[in-house]
Formats: structure tokens, sequence, C-alpha cells
């Protein structure tokens, strides 16, 4: 699942300001596979055990700095994360995305030619990109994390 343009990105108390995209990716993280006698070919395959991560872009500003070193955005931290996607200024085809808690796992940083001068995929006055990535933990094993309404 991608959203594109989030108007709203929240992680705890902290806003998430100039996201530009949210993604969800799924990873099967225990894979059970059997074959049989009729050839060389499986013939089950299930994911025993799955991992959901959501991964927040945002364009970094010279003047975002203070940041960067939030003791808020540490590594460990959990938290909610709500992401709210509207396609315009009306609430019509308003999509909510909650993850009750999302593990912050890393943080990474897209830095543009020159030391931040030059251009990123955060597009023109940008001198970065910050890639927040969580995993979301359901309340039971067998709840999925992320609730889209």
């Amino acid at each position: 699942m991608v959203m594109v343009r989030p108007t709203e990105v929240r992680f705890g108390s902290v806003v998430i300001g100039r996201a530009q995209s949210v993604r969800v990716d799924r990873h099967a993280r225990r894979v059970v596979t059997e074959w049989d006698d009729a050839g060389p070919h499986a013939a089950m395959c299930d994911v025993a055990q799955q991992e959901t991560r959501v991964v927040v872009r945002a364009a970094v500003f010279a003047e975002d700095v203070e940041l960067v070193d939030d003791a808020r955005l540490r590594l460990g931290i959990q938290a909610q994360l709500r992401v709210v996607c509207k396609p315009n200024a009306s609430d019509a085809g308003r999509r909510t995305l909650v993850v009750e808690r999302a593990v912050l796992v890393g943080v990474r940083h897209e830095v543009g030619r020159e030391g931040g001068r030059g251009e990123t995929s955060a597009g023109s006055g940008a001198v970065a990109v910050r890639e927040l990535e969580f995993v979301g933990v359901g309340q039971s094993g067998a709840e999925d994390p992320v609730v889209v309404t």
C-alpha cells in the first residue's frame, strides 16, 4: 500500500511535516515449503510468520535541523503512527491509516549533491529526504497491526 502526499503524519506527539509518501511493506519472515514425490516443484507453501513495516518519506529543509536530535524519534521508541490522506480540501475520500503500536527501527537520509545544495528526490528547495521506518506490532500475533479506515 502506498499513500502519496499525506496531509498529516503523526508518530506519538511528533508531527512529521512535509511528508511525501507513506508505504506499507509486508515481508515473509518464516516460510514453510514442502515438496512431494510427483515432481521437482513445491506442492505446498505457507507464510507462517510475517512482518509489517511502514516507511514515511519526508522532505527536509535547512530549518528542520532540530528534528535530527529529537528524543521522541530515537530507535526503539514505540507509539501510535497515524497517517491521514485526502485527495482534496474536503473530507470526501479521506483515508486514515493507524498503527497503534509502531516501533521506530530505522532512520535514513538522502542528501543532495554538494552537501545538501543539490537536487534530491524531494524536489527543489529541500536539502535532504528523511525516511523513518517502523515495524507494526499487533495486539496479538493474529491481528494485523495496520488499520485503514
